[in-house]
Formats: structure tokens, sequence, C-alpha cells
């Protein structure tokens, strides 16, 4: 009887050390995950990853502060797809999102936004997802618009 009381122990313990661990790993909670802060203009921005309760990432986005978005400069003598000094960034993604097919975000305000202008005629900002890294980016070359 001595015996099987142990046996019944372990097998107890045992259970209780899996269902443990079964119940902690689905109650984890996604995780998001933030990237370096940057300055824009008056405020900041920075992107982010979330990674699901099996640590894959799920979504992946940008944040801007209040003071970002309200201190941008708007219109001006600029006219056309505005890269102007002062309003493009390269953003690095977190470590984590490795796990993406993304190297970086290229982030772009347009002032007095761009062709064409029914569209994307008002101050926007654009985002561009990159799976090269930023060099290459650099080396793609520009096109000239037939008039």
């Amino acid at each position: 009887m001595f015996t099987m009381k142990k046996i019944l122990f372990f097998t107890l313990l045992a259970g209780a050390v899996a269902f443990s661990s079964y119940t902690n790993d689905n109650n984890k909670e996604p995780q998001i995950l933030k990237g370096s802060e940057m300055q824009v203009h008056g405020g900041k921005a920075w992107t982010w990853v979330q990674l699901n309760k099996q640590g894959n990432p799920e979504k992946l986005g940008i944040a801007l502060t209040d003071e970002a978005m309200n201190t941008v400069p708007v219109g001006g003598h600029n006219t056309g797809h505005a890269h102007m000094e002062g309003n493009h960034w390269v953003m690095k993604l977190h470590a984590k999102a490795n796990l993406t097919p993304f190297n970086h975000v290229g982030m772009h305000w347009n002032p007095n936004g761009h062709e064409p202008e029914k569209i994307y005629g008002v101050p926007h900002f654009d985002f561009h997802f990159y799976s090269s890294t930023p060099e290459e980016v650099m080396e793609i070359g520009t096109y000239e618009k037939d008039s």
C-alpha cells in the first residue's frame, strides 16, 4: 500500500506540473514590443510589433504622438511628392520583428500632398515597409515623369 501511495503521489505531481505548464502557456498574453523612438518635428514616432501567445509576430505598425501630428508643416512653396529635408525618416523595427519579411520602415511627410491630386493632394504621411536594407533602397534610381 505504501508503494501505491508513492505512485499515486508522483502521478498527481506529474499531472499538476503538466497542467500548470499547459495553463501558463495558454494564459500568456500577446506582447507588444516597441522599436526605438525618433524625433518627428515636435513629437515622437516609433515602430511596434505585436507577438501572439506563441511569440510569433501578428501585427506590425507605427505610432505617432499627438505632438508629432500637430507640429508637422502644412503647405508652403514646395509642390509635388515632397521629400523635403526633415520630412523623411528611416525607422528601425524591434529585433523580434526579424520574424517578419520587413527590414525597416520609411516614413515620409508630404506637406502639400502629391499626385494624383484628387486622391493624395492633401498633406499626409506615406509609410513604406521595406524588405530591403536602407542602403539598398537608396540605390534605387528615380524616374522622370513624361510631360
